[in-house]
């Protein structure tokens, strides 16, 4: 049980990070 929590963490986790990447990328082209 404490993998399968850790997976989802860890899925959770990337799915920030892409965003965070993609908002930084937005900015840094905008700017």
């Amino acid at each position: 049980m404490k993998k399968e929590v850790n997976k989802e963490f860890t899925h959770f986790d990337f799915h920030y990070t892409v965003d965070f990447l993609k908002l930084a990328y937005s900015f840094f082209k905008n700017a």
